[in-house]
């Protein structure tokens, strides 16, 4: 009984070494974002004008929210998407003409926690795999035993 209790503990252990050390391959993921304001009789709507710079910025969302605001933010690393947002906000406001009321940024970046920066959420994971392995190991050896009674 102790050496099934200790193959369960020793590959929960493993699995979650190996759960934390995957999340140091994703590393940390940082948020940038801000909102763009058009003046209130626009030519352009905020609709067209995401429509315009669609597809130009991968990695970048650009959402209309209304006929005035425009939301602009990508997820990356600290500088990619900084550079990310302000190339998608200087299209924006050249395909408006240079008629923008305000752009606000978000408070700079803002560390996120995703999956893959997350080590607790990896190392539970990985924990709970290597326990589920090893009571599958040990339950699939007591079903041949009984079968090969048979």
């Amino acid at each position: 009984m102790l050496k099934r209790v200790m193959v369960v503990v020793l590959l929960g252990f493993l699995g979650l070494v190996v759960g934390v050390m995957a999340t140091s391959r994703g590393g940390p993921k940082y948020n940038a974002s801000g909102e763009l304001v058009l003046p209130a009789h626009s030519q352009q709507s905020a609709t067209d004008l995401v429509a315009m710079v669609k597809g130009q910025h991968p990695g970048v969302r650009v959402i209309p929210a209304g006929s005035r605001i425009i939301y602009v933010s990508a997820n990356g690393s600290l500088q990619g998407s900084a550079n990310a947002v302000q190339a998608a906000v200087r299209e924006l406001v050249s395909r408006a003409h240079g008629k923008v009321v305000d752009f606000v940024g978000r408070a700079g970046h803002r560390l996120i926690r995703t999956t893959l920066g997350n080590p607790v959420h990896y190392g539970a994971v990985g924990l709970l795999t290597g326990m589920s392995a090893a009571l599958g190991f040990l339950a699939l050896r007591r079903s041949i035993r009984v079968t090969a009674a048979h």
